[in-house]
């Protein structure tokens, strides 16, 4: 999608790009020689250069790619010259591929620093919920009025605070354990000697730079579907489509299964996990505290997704 929108008396032009679901807007007002760029792509994770080689003239170069945008204000004709190239469809530098044992350490502290990372935002979650905050503000007053000091009501506060950070971190920390002691103390044997389970890395310069599972769906349902487990990619791997690829595989692997969806569960605070299903075509079918006591206290929710795996003709 592209659109223009011209205002000569007010010398407003401005431009709205929309390419593979990316936004590119500019806006030139004339009269106050201001010119502002913006851009959003996929939240600003990739670079990108801009030149200005004339007041009305701008060239992008992305990936190689060309984004150039010319205003030629000659005799009160505003002339308007778009080139756009789509960006070259270049190979992964990353393989996926089977699990093998080589990858065991690897793997395991992937998939711990990838879970326990979410520690701080479900702790910023919770300290917003109301509740939270009435009974913070509570336990100020009850303390000021017992002892008569700002200080140890701030104090008590505060402790309180830290409370609720620890029991989010135990939270990660306790499933990060379970995790590591049951399916993940030997993978090669869950995952790769059962019929209806699977286990891929995604390899990258002779690292591993990401992981995913395939299981029948835990606890079954009895229905023909896949549930894809253990999806992480580290830091410094993100934003180059491997959780994607990842996530592709699964659904390859169930279709290639006959099987009718792929189904997933992930916490509220995983945010960017969410936006990658919504994107890739899940659908949200439930919600649901987790299964703990603390759990609706803190509000930490477990959101379920389903892949309706389209049927071949």
């Amino acid at each position: 999608m592209y659109s223009f929108v011209f205002d000569y008396e007010r010398s407003m032009y401005s431009f709205v790009f929309d390419y593979e679901r990316s936004m590119y807007s500019f806006v030139f007002d004339y009269e106050r020689s201001m010119y502002s760029f913006v851009l959003d792509y996929e939240h600003s994770s990739i670079p990108l250069s801009l030149t200005m080689n004339t007041p009305y003239s701008f060239f992008f170069d992305y990936e190689r790619s060309m984004y150039s945008l010319v205003l030629d204000y000659e005799r009160s004709s505003i002339p308007l010259s778009l080139t756009m190239n789509a960006p070259e469809e270049t190979m992964p530098d990353y393989v996926i591929r089977l699990y093998k044992d080589s990858d065991y350490e690897a793997v395991r502290d992937i998939f711990s620093r990838g879970i326990i990372e979410h520690t701080n935002t479900a702790f910023f979650h919770t300290v917003s919920l109301p509740h939270i905050w009435a009974l913070l503000l509570a336990m100020f007053l009850v303390f000021l009025q017992t002892t008569g000091s700002y200080l140890l009501s701030s104090m008590a506060v505060s402790l309180s605070v830290a409370a609720l950070w620890l029991v989010n971190r135990h939270i990660y920390v306790g499933y990060v354990a379970d995790s590591l002691a049951t399916d993940m103390m030997n993978i090669q044997k869950y995952y790769l000697q059962r019929d209806g389970y699977c286990f891929w890395v995604a390899e990258l310069a002779g690292e591993v730079a990401g992981m995913v599972a395939a299981i029948p769906p835990d606890p079954p349902t009895g229905e023909n579907h896949v549930e894809l487990k253990r999806l992480s990619v580290p830091t410094k791997h993100r934003g180059k489509g491997i959780a994607k690829a990842l996530c592709s595989t699964v659904i390859d692997y169930a279709r290639k299964r006959g099987s009718s969806a792929v189904v997933l569960s992930t916490s509220l605070s995983q945010n960017d996990a969410s936006k990658l299903y919504l994107k890739m075509g899940f659908r949200r079918t439930a919600t649901d505290y987790a299964p703990f006591i603390i759990g609706k206290f803190v509000d930490f929710k477990i959101l379920f997704y389903q892949y309706d795996i389209p049927v071949q003709g």
